[in-house]
């Protein structure tokens, strides 16, 4: 009996040890630890039978030599995620074949490495110690975590007037492709100065000519969250993607200064679109609707594994989160950490053009194509369903704020777009042959802050979106804003090339 349980030692232990270390890495977030348990069990029963299936088919060869290749066979199968992941950012390939063409490399390579060196006298012995280290280490931190959550009792209640006025709650939310008031006005006729006069009376102050630096959202928000021009200009200057992502999910420049000064970090992930995921860093993180095939916990576990592109097949609709909207993001707000806290959400309204002026689902019968492409330019039939979404996201941006105002006085609130609007032919077109009204569309940025009176002098009307962060951490630390010139540069989609743009079109319908 000794003799068999030494036997599967390794292979139990290499089988519990992406379940342990997912619920230890998870801990502050897994909703669910009765399902990672769950799962580990029927893997760990899944791994016993195929060994002694494997032991009956392989009769001849040692016990041991099936069993820990079987073992090590199993825990390669959990490397499927990060090596996707490498492929997808470090790469920029997106596909699924090429993350499996490299996963299944390795996993042959490994399993016959462990076939290999199983023959070798004490292997159990050392395997088992290994895994029983890997799997000791992620468990007894989950120990302490829920011991302290025990001790902890229920957090504490905390006003915003009690952290200090100095440490106002900051609030940071991104209005995917949200076209500046004067370019809505020249390409729609659509005039947005009620709803900005109504963000005036709740202490806003309306940037009225705020540019994008750099006109797509990754290397827009890279920009903003940088307070700086962090991505380099000239030819095949996006080759490199990855460190962008990374920005946008937490790792920046602003999130460690807000950390410095004490703040706790929440993340809003947009749904639908991983490049603003939560990167895990976030005291919270706030997602979308689950979707109803796969639930939370099932969705992080199955990203682990090869079986994601299987799922991703027969589920397409079902492995990715719905859209966050901003009541989603106000209706959160009794589930934030104590104050003082950042909040960045990024969301895709107005970019998916998905509702009416009324919030109700946008009416599209005829299946008219909206877009030219998922991130490409807004069509003619699509114009309506633009200023539809953009008058159903005022309604949502004033009903939010009066609600975060009410609740939190002195918050500091910013508003902003990622970049403008493209029309018609606009992305087709090299960058050379962009007139001045395409520049001016895309570049024009909604941009409103609510500041304490004493820091909106710093708000010029051309302040651009690499100097957002550079008034309000002044404005906290109570010192002059250090600004950085207002530049922007020329980029567009499917093109590695960024360029500066010497001189900004005059806008002759800026107000």
């Amino acid at each position: 009996m000794i003799a068999r349980l030494r036997l599967f030692a390794p292979l139990v232990l290499m089988a519990s040890w992406p379940f342990v270390n997912f619920a230890n890495f998870n801990a502050a977030d897994v909703v669910n630890f009765a399902v990672v348990l769950t799962y580990g069990l029927i893997f760990n029963a899944v791994m016993v039978v195929a060994a002694l299936g494997a032991m009956a088919i392989l009769r001849r060869q040692p016990a041991a030599r099936v069993v820990n290749t079987l073992a090590v066979a199993g825990f390669v199968f959990f490397t499927f995620g990060a090596v996707n992941s490498l492929i997808q950012e470090v790469f920029d390939l997106g596909r699924f074949r090429y993350a499996l063409a490299l996963w299944g490399l390795i996993w042959i390579a490994v399993t016959g490495l462990a076939w290999h060196l199983s023959t070798a006298r004490h292997s159990t012995t050392i395997l088992s110690l290994a895994a029983g280290a890997a799997v000791l280490v992620p468990a007894f931190e989950l120990a302490q975590h829920f011991a302290q959550r025990q001790e902890a009792g229920p957090p504490p209640t905390v006003t915003a007037s009690a952290a200090g006025a100095a440490k106002a709650n900051v609030y940071f939310v991104v209005f995917d492709e949200y076209g500046r008031a004067d370019q809505l006005l020249d390409a729609f006729g659509f005039d947005v100065k009620p709803f900005q006069d109504a963000l005036r009376s709740q202490g806003f102050k309306i940037v009225a000519r705020s540019n994008a630096n750099i006109p797509m959202t990754h290397l827009s928000l890279t920009t903003t969250l940088a307070m700086d021009y962090a991505v380099p200009v000239g030819p095949g200057a996006l080759d490199g993607f990855y460190g962008y992502k990374l920005r946008l999910r937490g790792n920046n420049e602003v999130v460690r200064r807000f950390r410095a000064l004490g703040y706790r970090y929440v993340h809003a992930q947009p749904g639908r679109w991983e490049g603003s995921r939560c990167g895990g860093g976030e005291d919270l993180c706030i997602k979308g609707a689950t979707p109803h095939a796969f639930n939370e916990t099932e969705i992080a576990l199955l990203r682990m594994t090869p079986l994601l592109p299987v799922a991703w097949k027969l589920f397409p609709n079902s492995l990715k989160y719905g859209r966050i909207q901003f009541p989603d993001v106000v209706a959160r707000l009794k589930d934030f950490p104590a104050p003082p806290y950042f909040l960045y959400a990024h969301l895709l309204q107005p970019h998916d053009l998905q509702f009416a002026a009324d919030c109700s689902p946008y009416p599209n019968p005829r299946g008219l194509t909206l877009r030219d492409h998922p991130w490409g330019t807004v069509t003619e039939a699509g114009k309506p369903a633009y200023v539809a979404t953009i008058t159903c996201v005022n309604r949502q941006i004033l009903k939010g704020v009066e609600a975060i105002v009410r609740a939190d006085p002195e918050a500091i609130i910013v508003l902003q777009a990622d970049h403008g609007f493209a029309l018609d032919d606009t992305f087709t077109k090299p960058l050379a042959d962009w007139n001045e009204t395409e520049f001016n569309r895309r570049f024009g940025v909604f941009n409103a802050m609510r500041l304490p009176p004493r820091c909106r002098s710093a708000l010029h009307e051309t302040l651009s979106l690499v100097n957002t962060f550079r008034v309000v951490l002044a404005c906290l630390e109570g010192r002059q804003a250090d600004l950085l010139p207002d530049r922007s540069y020329v980029s567009k989609y499917n093109n590695p090339d960024i360029l500066p743009l010497a001189k900004f079109p005059k806008n002759p319908r800026s107000r």
